[in-house]
């Protein structure tokens, strides 16, 4: 186990996978995961799609380690500051001012670290890095813990008595909407990401765009393991929509308006921005800038979108031209000419946001680096 000296007091609760469907009577004042967020400068964290997930997570049960942990280290620093705000639980997991403790490989950031997880539908649950599993574990990957052929992304800091009536989050008895949803991404803003009260987490929503999603873009097109595939949102494989969409979501942008499958792709694009907030106009090739998004559609599902990059350039997802899966082309996702000739509308993130490069700070904006692994 990872704490040494402690396996015993673990082994309940770290690692098992126990079901148990019952509920606690009284329980309440869940968070609503769209209420909490944090903003500020991050670094985006992608899980590869070949990392088997199950969907339901591990736990360690928090209140067992409260007061043991050895002095000076991060962990007493951070169940210290628990403590000192209520030791206030969530629905039996642990919590300081909203957001979510628990464990993690050191791949996703440190002990202390501020971080959001993006699950495959879009989910974010914005916590606070309590515990690192430990590298020296026989069953450790980069990713997490290894248990009955399944990566464990994020092990929850808990109530053992929550935990001993209800099971693993994720099990339909204890947060079932999260079951079964592989972690797509983390989202890392260190130790002083900012914890906000409105809007879902993101790298602040007054301050997301501009070339943080348009370098998320570029690195994916340059990594010839990414292709094109129908329907698809990522992480490996995109529609043109998909690709479009996933790169905003990385960083940040909250894209429910314009919806999350194909049947509300690229027909969908204009109004969906617009209630996004992006500023839509007709089309004009004079006009466009970088970070605009540009749209054509024929019918509600079908057309075409894709990111300006400036110099005349494109970014975007196109076709799939060798049925397999990746680019072995180098022409599916890729930056290209602008040479389509059909484009109705653009659209550009509201004023005030990034025009920056990703992932550094230029008077006072901000883009989200993407390290893509």
């Amino acid at each position: 186990m990872r704490r040494a000296g402690t396996a015993a007091k673990a082994a309940a609760c770290a690692l098992s996978l126990l079901l148990v469907a019952c509920g606690i009577p009284g329980m309440s004042g869940c968070i609503d995961e769209g209420s909490r967020s944090i903003s500020g400068d991050c670094t985006l964290i992608t899980v590869p799609a070949d990392v088997p997930q199950k969907g339901v997570y591990t736990v360690t049960c928090y209140d067992d380690f409260a007061g043991r942990w050895a002095s000076g280290t991060q962990q007493e620093a951070v169940c210290s500051q628990w403590q000192d705000a209520g030791s206030e639980w969530d629905d039996g997991i642990a919590v300081i001012d909203g957001l979510y403790l628990v464990a993690c490989s050191e791949t996703f950031g440190s002990v202390g670290d501020k971080v959001v997880w993006v699950l495959e539908d879009g989910t974010e649950i914005p916590s606070i890095i309590a515990d690192a599993k430990s590298s020296g574990d026989a069953n450790y990957t980069k990713w997490g813990h290894m248990t009955g052929g399944t990566v464990n992304v994020i092990e929850f800091e808990v109530k053992r008595s929550v935990y001993m009536q209800r099971g693993n989050p994720g099990s339909s008895a204890w947060k079932g909407e999260w079951g079964g949803k592989a972690v797509n991404s983390c989202r890392n803003y260190g130790t002083g990401g900012k914890a906000d009260g409105d809007g879902l987490g993101g790298c602040s929503s007054s301050a997301v765009g501009g070339d943080g999603y348009l370098t998320t873009a570029m690195q994916v097109a340059e990594d010839d393991s990414h292709g094109y595939r129908t329907g698809s949102m990522g992480p490996d494989e995109f529609d043109c929509q998909g690709f479009v969409k996933w790169c905003l979501k990385q960083n940040g942008w909250d894209i429910s308006p314009w919806g999350f499958k194909d049947g509300t792709g690229t027909g969908a694009a204009a109004e969906g921005l617009s209630k996004m907030g992006w500023d839509v106009a007709p089309y004009d090739a004079e006009e466009i800038q970088p970070g605009d998004i540009l749209i054509y559609h024929y019918s509600q599902s079908n057309g075409h979108v894709a990111f300006y990059a400036g110099d005349g350039n494109v970014v975007d997802s196109v076709g799939d031209f060798d049925g397999a899966p990746g680019d072995s082309s180098g022409t599916e996702i890729a930056r290209r000419p602008n040479s389509y000739t059909k484009w109705q509308y653009r659209a550009r993130p509201p004023a005030g946001t990034s025009t920056g490069s990703a992932g550094s700070s230029s008077g006072g904006a901000f883009g989200c680096s993407a390290l893509l692994r």
